[in-house]
């Protein structure tokens, strides 16, 4: 992998004077200040990705790093900056970024930072959702998926509402042969439907959560969703005629 290890993060963070003291907890030798994840985000992310003491690539790495240790979006939101902000320097190496998010969906330790991140900066955003979307849902056409890919697929199908629907419409179908998968294909077509920027197609999203076999709760959200991608009828227009009759 091309970003730096969690000893390699807890390494330069000692040197900055932040020594891990718990799993999600850091602290100041120097004045015993206590950290958690979030503080120390903040006060190292802007200095990581401009160490003069560290050549571009390695800024990336340990970028990277920092953002599969302390989990926190604040790291993310700078280090997309580096591909797709407003003067990015590595736009041409976006596909880092979904290298790296393949590596931590696929991994048993859930992330929060990393799907978020997806969701708002990544598919939200038509100039980097298809790729995006296609290369992190890759294997999903395989009728043996297992895991670790189908822990990284389900994870993706639940953020995936910003995705238009051309995009995503055939890995819904493929998906939905995998049993397993079923529970994050209702969230899809709920993202599809009630996210801010939701892309749905209604035809096919109701003959999808048909097919859906769920259970208990999730059963009566699709039964939700269904209600609410119901054809609706067109008002029938009254005459002049009608109307007066009407206000007689």
């Amino acid at each position: 992998m091309f970003w730096w290890d969690r000893p390699q993060v807890d390494g330069w963070l000692a040197a900055k004077g932040i020594e891990r003291a718990a799993p999600n907890l850091w602290r100041r030798p120097a004045d015993g200040t206590v950290l958690d994840s979030r503080q120390v985000a903040f006060a190292v992310i802007e200095t990581a990705l401009e160490s003069d003491d560290l050549p571009p690539s390695e800024r990336l790495a340990l970028g990277f790093g920092l953002l599969d240790v302390l989990d926190v979006y604040a790291v993310a939101m700078y280090l997309g900056f580096e591909f797709a902000g407003p003067d990015p320097q590595h736009e041409s190496d976006v596909g880092m970024v979904w290298e790296f998010c393949r590596h931590v969906l696929e991994h048993p330790r859930e992330s929060t930072a990393v799907p978020y991140w997806l969701w708002v900066d990544w598919f939200e955003d038509a100039r980097h959702s298809e790729a995006a979307f296609v290369r992190l849902t890759q294997g999903v056409h395989d009728t043996h998926l297992v895991q670790p890919g189908l822990r990284r697929i389900d994870r993706v199908l639940r953020i995936s509402g910003p995705v238009r629907w051309e995009v995503k419409g055939e890995v819904l179908r493929h998906a939905v042969r995998h049993r397993q998968l079923h529970p994050s294909l209702l969230w899809a077509v709920q993202g599809a439907v009630e996210d801010v920027f939701g892309q749905v197609d209604v035809s096919e999203a109701r003959t999808l959560l048909q097919r859906l076999r769920l259970a208990d709760e999730d059963a009566v959200l699709k039964e939700t969703l269904l209600t609410a991608l119901e054809p609706r009828r067109p008002k029938k227009r009254e005459s002049r005629r009608q109307r007066r009759v009407r206000r007689r």
